[in-house]
């Protein structure tokens, strides 16, 4: 159970440093197209999400079920997605 906690806390900050790291690269090109008129910040900010959600979700359900498996916890194909419920 440590382990999927701590492996879960990595991927909780993941995207945050992503967005630290990337955001101020993108910010200059945000700013310039917006003060163009191109598209408001609510269209940015959707069609971000929109694109970046997939991979926010397949990257950690990849990771945490190689973790899983790896680890020995409970090799068993019915407690591997109820894993949480049964704590």
């Amino acid at each position: 159970v440590c382990l999927l906690f701590f492996c879960t806390g990595l991927w909780r900050f993941y995207p945050l440093f992503q967005a630290i790291f990337t955001f101020p690269d993108e910010r200059r090109m945000l700013m310039k197209e917006r003060a163009s008129g191109m598209y408001r910040l609510s269209s940015y900010f959707m069609v971000y999400i929109t694109v970046d959600l997939p991979m926010e979700l397949l990257l950690p359900t990849i990771f945490m079920t190689m973790t899983y498996w790896m680890g020995g916890l409970y090799p068993s194909a019915f407690r591997f997605p109820f894993q949480h419920l049964l704590l």
